[in-house]
């Protein structure tokens, strides 16, 4: 899929999860192409056009507050991780997310509000510690 599909995506209302889903999609593909063919920038602008301020949303439909989004996002990152270690290819699948995490905080992204405080939405990496806080229980 390519950025202008991925910004031109209705969420289905049904699926309260479908940016996840979208998230995971284009995550595993880039692990999948690892590492001959796969593209950490363009993986990264594709996940950037998930957000909900990028999103093409449908007339009656209203988009989720930036810290849902995130939360869900690094889930997703996180639980990714932890099922490639799993099935021994941790690792490399490691290495193709870290190589996505750092084309994202590359990106020119816009200050954001989370729990009160400003942020660059993926310079700070936003809720990414809370989300690890709640898999591991620690920092």
């Amino acid at each position: 899929m390519n950025e202008d599909q991925l910004l031109k995506t209705h969420r289905d209302p049904l699926d309260p999860w479908e940016p996840a889903h979208a998230a995971a999609r284009i995550i595993n593909t880039q692990i999948s192409l690892y590492p001959q063919s796969h593209n950490p920038a363009f993986a990264a602008t594709q996940l950037n056009a998930l957000t909900p301020f990028n999103r093409k949303l449908k007339p009656d439909e209203e988009a989720e507050n930036i810290e849902s989004f995130l939360w869900e996002f690094w889930e997703v990152v996180v639980n990714l991780s932890q099922a490639y270690d799993e099935f021994g290819i941790g690792d490399e699948a490691q290495t193709c997310i870290l190589e996505i995490l750092a084309e994202l905080k590359k990106i020119e992204a816009q200050e954001v509000v989370i729990w009160g405080r400003p942020n660059k939405l993926w310079g700070n990496l936003p809720i990414f510690g809370p989300v690890l806080t709640e898999f591991y229980g620690k920092w």
